[in-house]
């Protein structure tokens, strides 16, 4: 994958948004000072935005202007949001015509910033992380995991026997990220072509049924014929008996899917939440007896 755009150099600044909804200035300034063992800086915004109708941290101009000021800012080296809930997708319209006058820099969050990871990857072809937000910092993990891969640190993902759903061998293209966000996205100019590309997926606090909504809706829309891969995450049943009805339905999903298909639950809302590069290459192989998610730089790719 293409390191400007994706990787920082140690002791970069990170510049802190909040496209989505707010978190409390205390918690910000307490979350950064755990934080400061990553080997970064983080940059607060001036003037945060004032909180408005309780689920959004602004007006969409003010957190527009925000992510238009640290794009700006040639000190910052990359956008992390302080958190998701929900507010990025009332940002894309405005965003439209600036995606193409900002700088590589990438923008690090996941759940509702799926809808700016994706917008971006439409507009320019620019890409970011999918990964932990200044909000999950409070786990130590979180933090050790993100600053790695901010670094080029991405070993491969190796897929236990139960996560092997599917066999098959595929390079493309990683995008996707919040399943809930991925089927908003869908009927609107925010959605790249995905010929070929490898698709992962998670979501949380939905029950099974509601799943089986969502990916019902991806296959019926026709994008599960334009794929190479998938790769499911985290969904959030923890439950033993949940947890083989939601393998079951993730096999029902893609008994007709031609390319390879895994189940790692290990990104997504949970702990461990491993990063990965939305608009970054990589290659999707699995067999009866191994199975691996490997993160390519293009020079690399072959076939």
């Amino acid at each position: 994958m293409p390191r400007e755009g994706f990787f920082l150099r140690p002791g970069a600044t990170l510049g802190l948004f909040a496209p989505a909804s707010p978190l409390a200035a205390l918690e910000v300034i307490n979350l950064v000072k755990m934080a400061e063992s990553m080997g970064f800086n983080f940059k607060r915004p001036l003037d945060p935005p004032k909180v408005a109708k309780g689920y959004l941290s602004g007006p969409d101009a003010e957190r527009r202007a925000s992510l238009n000021a640290l794009m700006a800012d040639p000190q910052v080296a990359a956008l992390l949001a302080v958190r998701g809930g929900y507010g990025c997708s009332r940002l894309l319209t405005s965003l439209a015509p600036l995606w193409k006058l900002y700088p590589p820099k990438p923008i690090i969050g996941f759940s509702d910033l799926t809808a700016l990871h994706m917008a971006r990857l439409t507009a320019v072809g620019v890409g970011g992380w999918h990964g932990p937000m200044l909000v999950n910092f409070k786990e130590p993990g979180q933090r050790v995991r993100l600053a790695k891969a901010l670094l080029g640190h991405l070993p491969p993902w190796k897929l236990a026997k139960s996560s092997r759903l599917k066999n098959g061998h595929v390079q493309g293209r990683l995008l996707g990220g919040n399943l809930t966000l991925v089927i908003s996205l869908l009927s609107t100019p925010y959605w790249p072509n995905t010929a070929g590309d490898i698709l992962l997926l998670e979501d949380t606090g939905e029950e099974l049924y509601r799943l089986d909504r969502g990916l019902t809706t991806l296959k019926q829309s026709g994008l599960f014929q334009k794929l190479g891969g998938i790769v499911f995450g985290d969904f959030g049943l923890s439950l033993p008996k949940d947890k083989l009805k939601l393998k079951a339905l993730l096999l029902d999903t893609i008994q007709d899917f031609p390319g390879p298909v895994a189940w790692f639950p290990f990104f997504g809302h949970i702990q461990e939440n491993r990063p990965w590069p939305v608009g970054g290459w990589a290659e999707l192989k699995v067999t009866d007896k191994r199975g691996a998610l490997t993160f390519l730089d293009p020079g690399a790719l072959t076939g």
